[in-house]
């Protein structure tokens, strides 16, 4: 059954109150993928690995003891560097847009 709600001119099909979602559904699903893109690629910390550190296995791992070399002309030993987190914008336009979608 098909219960049409406001009728197009000139087409077969009407409008819905759910075509009014369809874009706000697509940028938030938008929204969401680069938030998590940018969990993935910039908010987690790194290791800086110098040359000469002569480190085999390095999984990142939690509570993992990385054994270095500290001798030759370059004594440098890795370290961790913070990821820079999610922007407060993002996270602000994230919670505008599903306010949005509730009303």
């Amino acid at each position: 059954m098909y219960f049409p709600i406001d009728p197009v001119p000139g087409s077969l099909y009407s409008k819905t109150p759910a075509d009014d979602l369809a874009l706000l559904c697509v940028q938030h699903n938008q929204h969401v993928a680069h938030l998590m893109m940018t969990l993935n690629r910039m908010a987690w910390p790194i290791w800086l690995m110098p040359e000469g550190t002569n480190i085999a296995t390095f999984t990142g791992d939690p509570g993992q003891i990385l054994r270095y070399n500290a001798f030759g002309a370059n004594p440098a030993k890795p370290e961790r560097v913070q990821g820079t987190g999610i922007p407060n914008g993002a996270i602000t336009w994230l919670q505008v847009l599903e306010k949005i979608w509730k009303k």
